[in-house]
């Protein structure tokens, strides 16, 4: 067995390659044959002391020109105390020279051009620097943590100054931004507890949220809308109660929480030269009702009018692009319409506006974040027919991403048609108004907290083809007491069923799989579980089933109910004692509609299945309900309504016989294939009329009653 140990080490040996491909005086490098070039590189051992590296290296025959050091190149060399750079050098990389706590000079040649991230945080030692004017730009935390660091020069070609790069230096008292500076980002001078004076050009256009609030240099300013070069950065101190505010001409951005809880705003006017709000600018401004957005803006940032509860109605740009995260989270909307170019809805962009009834997703939008909607009154949800992404197909009043067949949201008014594969997390969570729903065969997958704290959810159907029910599923439904598990079911998430009412859960799964005993939690000595005949004892030797105190063997299927209409109503009977009936109904007339035209067809279909508790759910009965002798166009209008005479057909099949409810005694009907063959005729006669037409299931039947 040694040996054989011994083998396999040295087979590994060969596989194993070096970090770098040179040394040379104690410097690791690696090598760009075709260029010729040389960068410093990271290598087994820390630097340390003083270190000069060479413009050139000489590696067997070849002579390599020095022109990088490299990502990490120098990271962690606590005893690294300075660094000659030659002027071969034009770019340093990321944390090249991260955590050298001992460093107290380095020398920048104006050859280099570029500095990447984060390059010299943490070198607690350097007290001063300066930079060539051959780099345009500061990069994201470049001398962050560098808390002695009391002298720096920003070269006149600087235009950015990145995120955070100058955080927690807190012996920096004084700072010159030159003219041409553009841009300073979030955090840049953040803890700069030190720092009372910083030249600040007319140049700048653009301020992150953070970037000089914590320095002294802002608690010495007046109380007011503070200035920032053309950006409106911060509304410093108490606003009154009642504030009007119009920001001047010529600004160019509202900074991220420039006016964030300032209660006392109620409107605000935004010039046409604005050309970005930040995040949470107006984030919790609990009584501003009126915002004027310029056509400039294409992007509402993250939580840019979030907890905004006043704000009723807002107008948004054309030309706007981008609604970001929590954009307008519990503000006071009743109502949002959403501009023809729109590209992207973010997650919870919407959450909780509970005064918004109706959406209506147009044809330009092709990404919609989880919960972008929710809210516990929506009513109606449409997407526009030309969408390429999204539809809310047999107007089934939710959002279904077309690819993937997965409904992403729903609301009260919403039903799951056939074809839809995924009920994605959270599509219907906190739905107070939804009261039943029906998922089709088609639905594999039940995602998590799908229906969560859905409180007047009290009936369920899960048809056969269900394979997976998410995490909290049907948590906190408290109005459901019964539901059944098909049998294609192969996994429960935990506490799916927790904070029900279930009094019977009936089983059809075969061959029980192991489930947490959170799933139904609390239910376990209250709900009877009814299990296919001949299964019992599997039920009682597998997690966490088991616990059940009441399980019953069942045999029967609820029969299957019978349809009828009269007067304007539905009716269904069945013969099993004590079913309910669980009724989808689909009509193909447009709900929403942008044109002057709409076509009607007056045509539902109607699927109905009953449940009894201890019986298998019954076979769905179908029927098609029509309206004939009107066509259904308008006779005339009056006083603004349509007058329309009509004649209600209901139209079922079984078995290849079609019946015929509602036409007029001894009007001719006729049953055609698609094809036009005639496969069945007969005169109406009484309440109903059967047809033999030797059809398969699945076939469609053309059904000519009369002329119609």
């Amino acid at each position: 067995m040694k040996k054989l140990i011994l083998l396999c080490v040295l087979m590994a040996l060969p596989l194993m390659a070096s970090a770098y491909d040179a040394t040379v005086n104690g410097l690791y490098f690696n090598l760009d044959a075709n260029t010729k070039t040389a960068e410093v590189t990271k290598g087994d051992s820390k630097q340390s002391g003083s270190i000069s590296i060479p413009e050139t290296i000489t590696v067997g025959s070849i002579t390599y020109n020095v022109t990088s050091i490299g990502d990490e190149a120098f990271e962690r060399c606590d005893k690294l105390n300075t660094v000659s750079i030659p002027g071969t050098v034009t770019h340093i990389g990321k944390y090249a020279f991260y955590q050298c706590l001992e460093m107290t000079s380095i020398n920048i040649p104006s050859s280099v051009t570029d500095i990447d991230e984060a390059a010299f945080r943490y070198c607690w030692k350097l007290a001063a620097i300066d930079l060539p004017n051959s780099i345009t730009s500061i990069s994201d935390g470049l001398f962050m943590n560098c808390y002695n660091l009391e002298t720096i020069t920003i070269p006149s070609t600087i235009i950015s100054i990145g995120v955070a790069s100058f955080g927690s230096c807190s012996k920096l008292t004084a700072i010159v931004l030159p003219n041409g500076v553009a841009t300073i980002g979030a955090n840049a001078f953040t803890g700069c507890n030190s720092l009372n004076t910083i030249y600040l050009p007319e140049t700048i256009t653009s301020v992150g949220v953070g970037a000089l609030t914590d320095t002294p240099w802002y608690a010495n300013q007046p109380d007011g809308l503070l200035y920032i070069g053309k950006v409106a950065y911060k509304y410093k101190g108490t606003m009154a109660d009642n504030t009007v505010l119009e920001l001047k001409d010529g600004t160019t951005e509202i900074s991220g929480q420039a006016f964030y809880n300032c209660e006392g705003l109620v409107s605000i006017q935004i010039p046409q030269s604005v050309k970005d709000i930040g995040e949470s600018a107006f984030g919790d401004c609990s009584n501003l009702a009126t915002v004027s957005l310029p056509s400039s803006i294409t992007e509402i940032a993250n939580g840019t009018f979030g907890w905004c509860t006043n704000l009723k109605a807002i107008t948004l740009p054309d030309g706007l692009l981008r609604i970001g995260q929590q954009a307008f989270t519990c503000t006071g909307l009743t109502e949002i319409s959403f501009p023809s170019k729109l590209v992207t809805i973010e997650s919870s962009a919407f959450w909780n506006c509970n005064g918004i009834e109706a959406v209506h997703i147009p044809a330009s939008v092709v990404s919609i974040g989880e919960s972008a909607f929710w809210n516990k009154t929506l009513k109606s949800i449409t997407v526009d027919a030309g969408n390429t992404v999204y539809d809310s197909r047999n107007n089934c009043n939710a959002i279904i991403e077309t690819a993937t067949n997965t409904m992403l949201f729903g609301c009260q008014g919403s039903f799951v048609p056939d074809g839809v594969e995924i009920i994605a997390n959270r599509a219907f969570v906190g739905c107070e108004g939804l009261t039943a729903i029906i998922v089709p065969s088609s639905v594999k997958s039940i995602g998590e907290f799908a229906f969560d704290t859905c409180p007047l959810l009290a009936s369920v159907t899960l048809n056969e083809g269900l394979e997976s029910l998410g995490t909290q599923a049907f948590c906190r439904c408290s109005a459901l007491d019964a539901i059944t598990l098909p049998s294609t079911l192969k996994e429960i998430g935990q506490f799916a069923f927790s904070g029900t009412n279930l009094a019977n859960i009936t089983s059809l799964i075969e061959e029980p799989f192991a489930i947490d005993a959170s799933v139904f939690q609390s239910l376990y000595s209250r709900a009877t579980l009814y299990v296919p005949d001949g299964t019992k004892a599997k039920y009682q030797n597998v997690e966490a089933w088991k616990r059940f105190t009441n399980i019953i063997e069942v045999t029967k299927q609820c029969e299957t109910p019978t349809i009828t209409y009269d007067n304007g109503q539905l009716r269904y009977e069945c013969a099993t004692e004590g079913a309910i009936f669980l009724t989808s109904i689909f009509d193909s007339d447009v709900k929403s509609h942008i044109g002057s035209v709409i076509d009607l067809s007056v045509t539902y279909t109607v699927n109905v299945i009953a449940t009894a508790a201890g019986y298998k759910n019954s076979e769905p009965a179908l029927a098609t309900l029509c309206w004939i002798d009107a066509n259904p166009k308008t006779e005339g209008v009056e006083n603004g309504v349509a007058q329309v005479r009509a004649n209600a057909i209901l139209i079922q099949s079984s078995n290849g016989t079609l019946n015929i409810q509602g036409a007029v005694d001894g009007t001719s009907i006729g049953i055609y294939t698609t094809s036009g063959v005639m496969v069945g005729s007969a005169k109406s006669a009484g309440t109903s009329t059967s047809i033999s037409t030797g059809l398969k299931n699945g076939e469609i039947a053309i059904v000519k009653i009369g002329d119609k």
